[in-house]
């Protein structure tokens, strides 16, 4: 059980506090918060100024580049052996259409991996291939990058439940995609599906119209001062960007706030931790982690003094803890300072979420989340991704979590020797097996 300096007084607050709900709220109706929109700038304005209210020391925004993308009108028509307009929605990062659109004829891969996509190489080229979204991120990158390497016309992604609209997401990150990338419901993908089982030829006429231009946006850092130790710090953050077609509730509108509330009972604290701790609010991390990627590049030189970096993504009640695998010294310390205070521990390999470009920089990553299943995963980069499915008690859980890990770390008599070399971590991720995924999304060199 944690007995770290503060932790008694900021859990008591946490647990009593409605402040994070609010700020909760508050992001939602600023929207779905979309890299380069206003909706985006809304929420960072806001996390600035109460930062600031809060009392954390240097609250700043700290610059990156990246490709804005927007979505301008999409439809897709099934032109044989009936016709019928089916509701679409171009996937982020799609390239265009000519303004006439594209006139194939339709094939379904059934299962969105490389195995499957090598095993129809030679049904593919020339064809529209439909195939579903998958879970997570990274199997819509990766399903763009082998119909475009099989010769596809285009491609669509269909939900994977049903009941959720089309889903949005990044079908490549932070670069323009190889061909015209759109999505579907599940109910209009298993028509289609069940057409090309009834008959020789199925067709699909698709028009996209999308915009892309290099820009800038920014990070959002704020500090807790240690009492010692100097330079080094524990980092905690999430993402605060989401998608544009809804209020990107639950990803990731309500890890911001559970970040906020964090940041706002530590700063509150009689008793100071040791070391400093760093919040980071990361931009653009649904075009591919491109806000957390900035930032270890941008202070490469600070890695080493990095204690640990946390992300809460997804957020929840009961709150779990993940842990990147290759830090396992990490899990055991923390299934002892956090005995009876977290649902569950479990050792992972997460790479789809802001705590992943530390790994790779060899920083001893970690997660806080909750159990993602059932109706989250079918509205994940959905419509349905509003305010009103996240229940008030998921910013207490998350929050004391969160807190009482950070303070663990940042009050560690000793500095927690727990990193891994740059080399050690790639040896890893090719021993896994992963090298080639990240290879194809653009994240190996």
């Amino acid at each position: 059980m944690v007995t770290s300096r503060g932790a008694s007084a900021a859990v008591k607050d946490l647990k009593n506090s409605v402040e994070g709900h609010s700020n909760f709220l508050t992001i939602c109706e600023a929207g779905g918060r979309f890299t380069g929109t206003e909706s985006e700038k809304l929420a960072r304005d806001y996390i600035v100024g109460k930062m600031e209210k809060y009392g954390l020391v240097d609250v700043h925004v700290e610059p990156l580049d990246y490709l804005a993308w927007r979505r301008g009108k999409a439809s897709l028509e099934l032109t044989d052996p009936v016709r019928r307009e089916l509701d679409t929605l171009s996937f982020t990062y799609s390239s265009s259409t000519e303004p006439e659109g594209i006139e194939a004829d339709l094939v379904f891969v059934p299962d969105p991996n490389r195995e499957t996509f090598l095993g129809m190489a030679d049904e593919i080229e020339g064809k529209v291939v439909l195939t579903y979204v998958g879970h997570g991120v990274g199997p819509a990158c990766q399903s763009t990058h082998w119909a475009s390497a099989y010769g596809a016309a285009a491609l669509i992604l269909m939900a994977n439940s049903f009941g959720s609209r089309q889903p949005a997401g990044s079908c490549r990150w932070n670069q323009e995609s190889f061909l015209p990338v759109t999505s579907v419901s599940r109910e209009d993908g298993e028509f289609l599906a069940g057409l090309l089982q009834r008959h020789e030829c199925v067709s699909v006429r698709c028009v996209l119209e999308n915009h892309m231009t290099k820009d800038r946006t920014f990070n959002v850092v704020a500090d807790v001062p240690g009492t010692c130790h100097g330079t080094e710090e524990v980092i905690i953050g999430c993402h605060y960007d989401g998608f544009d077609i809804a209020q990107s509730a639950i990803d990731n509108a309500s890890g911001t706030a559970v970040l906020m509330e964090v940041a706002r009972a530590l700063s509150r604290g009689k008793h100071r931790q040791e070391r400093t701790i760093r919040f980071v609010w990361f931009a653009a991390e649904e075009l591919g982690m491109v806000g957390s990627k900035a930032y270890v590049e941008s202070h490469r030189s600070e890695m080493e003094n990095v204690v640990a970096m946390m992300t809460t993504d997804w957020p929840g009640s009961p709150a779990t803890c993940g842990v990147q695998q290759p830090f396992r010294e990490l899990s055991v310390r923390l299934e002892d300072s956090l005995q009876g205070q977290v649902a569950r521990i479990s050792m992972g390999l997460g790479m789809y979420s802001d705590h992943f470009p530390f790994m790779l920089a060899g920083v001893p990553a970690m997660w806080i989340g909750g159990s993602i299943t059932g109706r989250d995963l079918e509205i994940y980069h959905t419509v349905f991704d509003t305010a009103d499915k996240v229940p008030p008690k998921v910013f207490r859980d998350s929050s004391v979590l969160m807190a009482l890990a950070a303070l663990d770390l940042a009050n560690a008599r000793e500095h927690p020797s727990m990193h891994r070399t740059e080399r050690e971590i790639r040896n890893f991720l090719e021993d896994e097996g992963r090298s080639k995924d990240l290879e194809i999304e653009g994240r190996w060199k």
